[in-house]
């Protein structure tokens, strides 16, 4: 009896629903779902195919051969008690728990680990006869825990963003990652520019780089020793304002004029300031300093959490640093989106696009529009993977309508995403400008009034939101550290404490 080994690798699919979008996204949907799953055994997150690779790191037949040959490690079962068994090490047993959103904690006087995930899955490890045996059991959800038909996370993200990395690159061979500590967190919040570097990294990245994976990790975490241009960076982003607000009039008008500077879209790490040419806020460096590729910068791959990385866990650091990138007051803003989310709902009742939850509250609320769906104390995990899977399903229905021919629409809103993002740091570094300190509830309630059932959305409404879900979901992810192993100064003996990897089974039976 055979099984495959790849059960925690980086090919499998998302797992958040096993629905697809319903009919009323049309082709768009199911364009967007395969967008956040791997083909060919690479990752094709879309935060990750930004990157203009080289000649020399094309794939070919010969590299997707490779990477689709983890199908064919199989090995023989276990049978334990007249049962079969996966047999299975620590480092797989912690990616399982962390692709289902699990916090494994360990009890300390019975050796028990045990945890429970986002979508109602727990999972007990305990030794019975001389071996360590794991069960995974599924159970039913509350009302408000139930999912919807979005296309949910990526299992790379899942792993990444528990351990404090945000991936933002794939070169077919690495999977690179700004490692979030509190240096990087600080040279974020100063404006200083992430860069490689050889000191040791953390607990969490050595975690990370022990877990199952279909590529190599290399990870940023050092700090520039000058920080970035903020002066040039103010006057670019206000020649690319007025060059937008040119390019509208011209479109109108149905003329065009070349006065101001041509600054292209994709040219993010070295932009052109009239004559000059100066190294962009947020850009990525590698470890002599220079730019790491085009599109390479820490605003994008924030930007890109919103595409398939709205995981039901984070790393503490790393979630403030998302909260202080976009900037704001959070304000009604989660209360906001949710009475979006019914709104839309509302547009076509009998599709239950956002789940059978939000069916039941919008019939039971009808004409309701203050109702506060914010929890003020704290959020579980099973109420962050039902609420992330929402804001998914509602970042597809509005890339469904975005107004963006000829171009695709998910390119569009991503693009004008990103440079929303970008605007937003640089007022959260000077502490100046528009977007420091607006209302992002206030924002989310103009466009729910300004919605209309057939009506298209601009695709800068469409990137207010996807900052407003950004800023959502930094406030109420919950937070985790993980660990390698425990530290001297921890007490020996404790009943329930985060599981650290060396805690666990180095081989365990999952059956």
């Amino acid at each position: 009896m055979k099984y495959n080994r790849t059960i925690s690798q980086d090919t499998v699919p998302s797992i958040a629903s096993s629905t697809s979008p319903k009919e009323y996204l049309s082709t768009l949907g199911k364009q967007f779902h395969k967008a956040f799953t791997y083909k060919e055994g690479a990752c094709a997150n879309l935060s990750l195919d930004r990157i203009i690779r080289a000649d020399s790191q094309q794939y070919d037949e010969e590299t997707f051969r490779r990477a689709d040959s983890g199908l064919n490690d199989t090995r023989a079962c276990w049978i334990l008690d007249g049962k079969p068994c996966i047999e299975l090490c620590r480092e797989e047993l912690a990616a399982l728990a962390l692709a289902l959103g699990m916090k494994l904690r360990v009890n300390d006087f019975t050796g028990i680990v045990s945890g429970f995930g986002a979508f109602s899955t727990s999972l007990g490890i305990q030794r019975s006869g001389g071996y360590w045996k794991a069960s995974l059991v599924h159970g039913s959800r509350i009302p408000s825990q139930r999912n919807s038909q979005g296309s949910g996370y990526t299992i790379l993200m899942a792993k990444h963003i528990a351990c404090g990395c945000i991936p933002f690159t794939d070169t077919g061979v690495w999977i690179r990652t700004i490692y979030v500590t509190q240096n990087v967190l600080r040279a974020i919040t100063r404006g200083y520019h992430v860069m490689d570097c050889s000191d040791y990294g953390g607990p969490s990245l050595e975690y990370l780089r022990r877990l199952p994976s279909a590529q190599q990790i290399d990870a940023l975490y050092g700090m520039s020793k000058k920080p970035a241009d903020l002066k040039a960076a103010k006057k670019y982003q206000r020649e690319r304002y007025l060059k937008k607000i040119e390019k509208e009039f011209d479109g109108a008008a149905g003329t065009s004029s070349p006065d101001l500077p041509n600054t292209p879209r994709n040219s993010t790490t070295v932009r052109p300031v009239a004559q000059a040419t100066f190294l962009a806020l947020g850009a990525l460096l590698n470890a002599d300093g220079n730019p790491i590729g085009n599109n390479c910068t820490w605003q994008r791959a924030v930007t890109g959490i919103a595409f398939g990385g709205l995981v039901p866990q984070a790393a503490t650091c790393l979630a403030e640093a998302v909260r202080f990138t976009v900037a704001g007051k959070l304000g009604c803003c989660i209360t906001a989106l949710e009475s979006l989310i019914n709104k839309l709902h509302r547009f076509d009742k009998d599709s239950e696009v956002f789940g059978s939850y939000v069916a039941r509250r919008v019939a039971a609320r009808y004409g309701i529009d203050n109702v506060d769906y914010s929890t003020p104390s704290r959020i579980t995990t099973q109420e962050a993977g039902a609420t992330f899977g929402r804001y998914m399903n509602l970042l597809e229905c509005i890339t469904a309508r975005c107004n963006s021919a000829p171009n695709p629409p998910m390119e569009t809103v991503y693009e004008a995403s990103c440079e929303l993002v970008e605007d937003c740091y640089l007022s959260a570094v000077t502490k100046d400008g528009d977007r420091y300190n607006d209302d992002l509830g206030m924002q989310v309630q103009s466009i729910t009034q300004q919605l209309e059932k057939h009506a298209p959305m601009k695709p800068d409404d469409c990137a207010i939101i996807v900052r407003c879900i950004l800023a959502a979901w930094s406030a109420q992810v919950p937070l985790v550290d993980l660990e390698e192993r425990r530290t001297s100064t921890e007490p020996e003996c404790q009943a329930n404490r985060l599981a650290t990897l060396e805690d666990l089974p180095a081989v365990c039976a999952l059956g």
